[in-house]
């Protein structure tokens, strides 16, 4: 059995006396780390609510190092030790997540510790690019597509719109 020797630094659960320094080390990348912390932001650190777990990393108890081990599992800043020691978490708890996603070399790194194991990805992209727009679009928005703006979010209850044609407004 293959097993991963993990660094002296362990892994620990995060939970909300953790939010802060989540957050943080999401921010330093706010575009790449977008899916970490918007759940986080949204639901906090609970795994109940999370419908994950955070898995911290670091040195001399300083939180550097990131894991969202959920429906995915996604690295977050992660050192090459938190890599092995976030593989080792894995490989012990067994494989709960259909995807390994965020930065291609941390991803990289984990899955080459995990596919032993866990084995073949079904599909590799290694180059999978964060989509970003920083100025005006270079082709005209579709007229058929509702812009979203901020604090007025519509759902649609099927019976309701099929009666009257109008979804419900939730303001936020």
């Amino acid at each position: 059995m293959l097993r991963v020797k993990p660094p002296s630094s362990a892994v620990r659960l995060l939970d909300e006396r953790d939010r802060g320094a989540v957050l943080a080390i999401c921010d330093r990348d706010p575009v790449t780390n977008v899916f970490v912390s918007s759940r986080v932001r949204a639901l906090g650190l609970e795994p109940g609510r999370l419908g994950a777990q955070m898995w911290g990393h670091g040195a001399g108890g300083r939180l550097q190092s990131l894991c969202y081990s959920g429906a995915n599992l996604v690295p977050v800043a992660a050192t090459p030790d938190a890599v092995v020691a976030f593989a080792d978490r894995a490989l012990k708890q067994g494989r709960r997540c259909s995807s390994v996603v965020g930065p291609a070399d941390e991803v990289q790194a984990l899955w080459a510790l995990l596919r032993p194991r866990w084995g073949p990805a079904r599909d590799v992209r290694p180059v999978q690019p964060v989509m970003v727009i920083n100025g005006p679009p270079q082709v005209a928005p579709d007229p058929l597509v509702r812009r979203v703006r901020v604090g007025r979010t519509e759902c649609v209850n099927v019976g309701h719109f099929r009666a009257t044609r109008t979804p419900y407004a939730i303001d936020l």
